[in-house]
């Protein structure tokens, strides 16, 4: 069972997708699940399995690899599907005993169905071309502007010849103040100008 969970797993390929940065992996990946739930029409999800298919085949990872984690959530389809199609009220179809299904909840269990394979699907495809290391620090970056603003400009904490100058206040108004801090001291090559900021701070602790 273990075995068959594809998700946080990596699949080494060199491909276009692989080959992405993880930011906009990321992105695109938080884009498409938001877009599953947005959808409500059948056209909607015939343009995300479309997308979802191309994007796997310039993955080049195998499709029947993408689909065997989908095995770990049968049981929660299927409950989903079931829940969906007895219990949402609307236009009778079907009865059963005192069980009866709806159009609506046809409808419904038809989408959510879809909804949680391509998400599943969707997700599996970001971790599975995407090492750990490289999701880190994708993620990372992305909540980080200083490290983001330090590599547009080119700045790489592993060139002996890189030293960042910090002209005061390395501690400052804001919520991220803890971890711009944190990434300033984990580098080996600064020079730390302490500003009136990083006194209130030496003086409260």
């Amino acid at each position: 069972m273990i075995r068959d969970i594809t998700l946080g797993q990596y699949y080494p390929e060199d491909s276009v997708i692989h080959r992405l940065d993880p930011r906009v992996k990321t992105v695109a990946t938080i884009l498409f699940i938001v877009a599953l739930f947005l959808v409500n029409n059948v056209w909607g999800y015939v343009i995300a399995a479309g997308f979802l298919a191309v994007v796997i085949k310039l993955s080049k990872v195998p499709f029947k690899y993408m689909i065997k984690g989908m095995k770990t959530i049968v049981f929660l389809l299927c409950i989903t599907v079931v829940f969906n199609l007895f219990l949402t009220p609307g236009e009778p179809l079907v009865s059963l005993w005192k069980l009866t299904i709806t159009k609506e909840g046809l409808k419904t269990a038809f989408f959510m169905a879809f909804r949680l394979s391509f998400l599943i699907i969707g997700s599996s495809v970001m971790t599975l071309t995407t090492t750990p290391n490289h999701l880190t620090d994708g993620m990372e970056k992305l909540m980080n502007p200083l490290k983001r603003a330090l590599d547009e400009k080119g700045f790489d904490p592993t060139n002996k010849d890189h030293w960042l100058v910090v002209c005061g206040d390395c501690y400052d108004r804001g919520d991220d103040s803890e971890l711009v801090l944190n990434y300033l001291m984990s580098l080996e090559r600064k020079i730390l100008i302490r500003g009136n900021h990083d006194l209130l701070l030496r003086d409260l602790c």
